[in-house]
């Protein structure tokens, strides 16, 4: 079990973003024709390859993973996403913690009024503004009840489906949902075999990994 868990999480979440951007590379011109000029927008419809790069990586190194789909607010959700939660039972850093290496997507540029992104309705508070520096800095967020609450409400168009020790459980605990998108690689699904056919999985064993991962 890991006993650094900012370093850990640091360098799941760099590791992630660095094959994230090897697989769009693959696709310049999809990317062109969208006329993306910052690196961060090549991450957009990329999270369901993120969530599973970066899950296989946890499941590797024994720390639990829940794979999150805001489509399964039924109901509510106005932008589909997926990401990642993870326990870290042990350590001063223990807790729940989101894992969302693409949510930098929603903050390249100014979303319509028709069809605000979800960074938009964040913006509107300053707790809001904490969640959104924290994914874009880092790519995580360590989970409380309240910002549990206002990161699903930021994909129901700012309308919370679900008060704050509610949305905790639901952190902890999300349900299934058959929702990747698959336009990142050129395979049917994001299995751990055809993404280690396509070189897009994190080697747990390297040394950077080791070192933090092994027992004081």
């Amino acid at each position: 079990m890991p006993h650094n868990t900012p370093v850990l999480l640091d360098e799941i979440v760099m590791k992630t973003q660095e094959i994230l951007r090897y697989a769009t590379k693959l696709h310049t011109d999809y990317l062109n024709q969208r006329d993306l000029t910052e690196l961060q927008a090549a991450f957009a419809g990329c999270c369901g390859l993120a969530q599973c790069v970066a899950g296989y990586a946890f499941q590797d190194l024994g720390v639990p993973a829940k794979p999150l789909a805001t489509q399964s607010l039924e109901g509510y959700w106005m932008q589909g996403h997926a990401a990642l939660v993870v326990e870290v039972s042990e350590g001063p850093d223990s807790g729940w913690y989101l894992i969302d290496p693409t949510f930098c997507q929603f903050c390249v540029t100014e979303a319509s009024e028709a069809a605000p992104s979800p960074a938009n309705y964040l913006k509107q508070s300053g707790a809001g503004l904490d969640i959104i520096t924290s994914l874009r800095s880092r790519g995580y967020l360590k989970l409380t009840p309240a910002n549990a609450a206002l990161y699903l409400s930021a994909f129901c168009k700012g309308i919370a489906p679900l008060q704050s020790d509610e949305a905790m459980a639901f952190m902890k605990n999300p349900p299934p949902h058959p929702y990747h998108f698959r336009r990142d690689i050129e395979c049917e699904d994001y299995s751990r075999e055809n993404l280690a056919r396509y070189n897009q999985l994190i080697d747990c064993s390297s040394p950077s990994l080791r070192s933090i991962t092994r027992t004081p």
